[in-house]
């Protein structure tokens, strides 16, 4: 809509790049939100497909913004999605989960095995007010849960010095 009231009604892929830069920037100023962003880049990528290639096939869209540090984070990352996928579990589940570990790793800030090691409570916390602040309501219940399952098995593994996952209470308790 914005482009359109701004006179520019034709297709370019400078013009959807410029459409998706300034839904980021109204996210990031606070006036957009993140559902809506993300609804947006998705239709830009229905478009950019359905136009270079004449359809669009429907596929997961994954996000690809959240890495886990160093080789030995991605290697630990891989044994709890085997971990997780050895439970049977629908292959959406398996995603959430797999997205819920990468972004505890994100947030917490953790770059390697050994910033793992010395995670304490102070960084739980963090994630936790960064998360609450960029998740919807919905969004918080579904994935703090999660974390808390992730805590547990990086407590049982021996990852963690202590079982954090009682630091994430649920959302309708946080304030």
């Amino acid at each position: 809509c914005r482009l359109y009231t701004r006179g520019n009604t034709a297709y370019t892929k400078k013009a959807l790049k410029d459409f998706v830069d300034d839904a980021v920037q109204q996210n990031q100023c606070g006036t957009l939100h993140m559902w809506k962003l993300k609804i947006r880049r998705r239709a830009v990528n229905v478009l950019l497909e359905t136009a270079e290639t004449g359809h669009f096939e429907w596929k997961l869209f994954l996000s690809k913004g959240i890495h886990c540090g160093d080789e030995s984070v991605e290697n630990l990352r891989e044994q709890y999605r085997s971990f997780i996928e050895s439970k049977n579990l629908e292959g959406s589940t398996i995603v959430l989960y797999d997205y819920s570990f990468r972004l505890l790793i994100e947030e917490a800030g953790i770059q390697s095995i050994g910033d793992l090691e010395k995670m304490g409570p102070g960084q739980i916390q963090s994630m936790i007010k960064k998360l609450s602040e960029r998740l919807s309501l919905n969004s918080r219940r579904t994935i703090f849960p999660v974390i808390r399952q992730v805590l547990k098995y990086l407590y049982a593994g021996g990852f963690i010095r202590e079982d954090y996952s009682g630091i994430i209470l649920s959302p309708n308790h946080q304030r």
